[in-house]
């Protein structure tokens, strides 16, 4: 089923390429048989498919996984990778010390990884080396916007108390 779907999205994305004899066919083959292997690996219609299933599964597991942390810890994370604050300002804001903001980060990261890979063995029945390949090649480039997922109500209240 997977094989035809990406049958079908392949036939749907690609050119046809009318050559009038063997000839011009030649010469579209030869002309840069080095980029043409190389795309020809990267549209692998198969490999596509499932790597745009598999990064919407992940995004998934993420924004989920993102729901489960306190206030504090969105608004660390939040602080620190999208206000571009230091560990030093961002935890003056939390009112802890640099240190204790950066033990935080880094026991988020881990929660977030183990919730994540949990929940794809759980409610996807992945395997461990399917997460592994998830996270190595897929959650690079991964495009998800993480930002609103770490803003809650608590944070827009504040903000607007602080504003208005």
């Amino acid at each position: 089923m997977v094989a035809q779907l990406a049958v079908d999205q392949h036939r749907k994305q690609s050119r046809l390429v009318q050559a009038e004899d063997d000839a011009d066919f030649d010469r579209l083959i030869l002309k840069d048989d080095h980029a043409w292997s190389a795309r020809a690996e990267k549209m692998n219609p198969e490999i596509e498919v499932s790597d745009k299933r598999t990064s919407a599964v992940l995004q998934k597991a993420l924004a989920a996984s993102v729901g489960h942390l306190s206030d504090e810890d969105r608004l660390l994370v939040k602080l620190y990778y999208f206000d571009g604050l230091k560990l030093r300002e961002a935890g003056a804001i939390l009112g802890v010390h640099e240190a204790t903001a950066s033990r935080r980060l880094t026991r988020i990261h881990a929660d977030l990884r183990n919730h994540v890979e949990e929940s794809l063995k759980q409610e996807h029945g992945w395997t461990a080396p399917e997460t592994e390949r998830a996270f190595s090649e897929i959650a690079l480039h991964l495009e998800a916007d993480i930002e609103p997922l770490l803003v809650t109500d608590t944070m827009l209240k504040s903000e607007s108390e602080m504003t208005g």
